[in-house]
């Protein structure tokens, strides 16, 4: 009810100023707009069509620091009209703003000082729906965890919830989305929560849900024909939004929400690949994972010198020998096409052939027999699900004990 009753004192004010009157949040989404009395201009346009304000439009450091009404000057580069914001704040509690164009003409006091009374009823009615608002969130973060978790009685129940409270609109395909901070950002998921809210906030309502704990933070994704490829295209996105601190893993599309605790452990595995392997650059699927799909189920610990021949030990660490390991994986991806992996490593066939008759020399393996080759391809893609392995750069970190 609070954004109808928004709504209501907007339209009221924008029909005795005949001038048109919007409203955002604290974080520029915008949340009540009155008709059009021809004073709209492009960025105005723009916010309508986004559903937000950019930030650059309206200087946002200094009005978000505002006590009192301001008078944001034109900017002709940006097609920008001057503008008069007039900030909410409730119990000196920033909770949005109040914006007006000034196009042809200024807004005299007594015009000003109705904007003002309206910003105040504004004002605490956006408090209000902030209160409501962190107390739906305790709620998700809650059946979240549940929907997500390992015990199916209580995923069930939780699923039961979500639908009957209606946070969300049809279950019949789901797709989960975690990010996962990189190696020595573990304090950083406190950051990025207003980027996963404003994420969330670019779709339509009730198709996702948000949590962000200081332990993890998932986005689950709830909507009829959802495909894999539209939640590849939104991991990306994410990706972008909270920056490259964080790795973004996205499960496969499961039907229901009684399949979340899958979904959820489908993009645990790929947030750990898309963190670990610089093949994906940050952001990794489920359905693209290969081989780390079933690698990245087994322990950290699985692989270790003590568990491995000697001579494949010597490869894996081998800091000043990194081309070989590049060159035998590169091989081995190929299938052991050595036309095809020459052409990938831009080397001559003769190098190939020597650079792998090196590999065989210090593993004491043979790349003509199929499980040796298993061995060799397998220990390389664990070692890069550890953080550790070749990329064709840098050097691997040594193998534990």
């Amino acid at each position: 009810m609070t954004v109808e009753q928004v709504q209501e004192i907007v339209d009221a004010l924008a029909g005795s100023l005949r001038r048109a009157v919007a409203i955002d949040d604290h974080g520029l989404r915008l949340i009540a707009v009155s008709e059009d009395f021809g004073d709209a201009d492009p960025p105005r346009v723009w916010s309508l069509l986004h559903r937000r304000t950019r930030p650059e439009d309206v200087h946002f450091e200094r009005i978000v620091a505002a006590d009192g009404p301001l008078r944001l000057p034109a900017n002709p580069a940006l097609e920008l009209a001057p503008r008069l914001v007039v900030p909410l704040r409730h119990l000196g509690m920033p909770v949005g703003f109040m914006w007006l164009i000034e196009r042809d003409a200024r807004i005299g006091e007594a015009e000003l000082d109705a904007c003002c009374r309206a910003a105040a009823r504004i004002a605490e009615l956006l408090h209000q729906r902030l209160v409501v608002a962190d107390r739906n969130r305790e709620l998700v973060a809650r059946l979240l965890d549940e929907v997500t978790g390992p015990d199916a009685a209580r995923a069930a129940g939780a699923a039961e919830d979500l639908r009957r409270r209606g946070l969300i609109a049809d279950d019949s395909d789901v797709g989960v989305l975690l990010v996962r901070p990189r190696a020595g950002e573990a304090e950083a998921l406190s950051d990025c929560w207003a980027q996963l809210y404003r994420f969330a906030g670019l779709f339509p309502p009730r198709t996702t849900l948000v949590d962000c704990s200081p332990h993890r933070a998932l986005v689950l994704v709830s909507r009829p024909t959802l495909s894999a490829g539209v939640l590849a295209g939104m991991a990306v996105q994410l990706g972008q939004s909270v920056g490259p601190r964080f790795a973004v893993g996205a499960s496969g599309v499961v039907t229901g929400l009684r399949a979340a605790p899958t979904a959820w452990r489908q993009a645990s595995v790929a947030a750990d690949a898309a963190a670990a392997v610089p093949h994906f650059e940050g952001v990794a699927c489920w359905e693209r994972l290969g081989p780390y799909a079933l690698l990245g189920q087994l322990p950290r610990d699985v692989l270790t010198a003590a568990m491995l021949p000697a001579g494949l030990t010597a490869l894996l660490d081998a800091g000043t020998a990194e081309h070989l390991l590049t060159t035998v994986e590169t091989f081995l991806d190929c299938g052991g096409d050595k036309q095809r992996a020459a052409g990938l490593l831009h080397v001559h066939r003769a190098t190939l052939y020597y650079r792998l008759e090196r590999v065989e020399a210090l593993t004491g393996l043979s790349l003509s027999d199929g499980a040796d080759r298993l061995l060799v391809h397998l220990a390389i893609k664990l070692r890069r699900m550890q953080g550790g392995g070749h990329t064709g750069t840098g050097t691997a970190a040594p193998l534990a004990a």
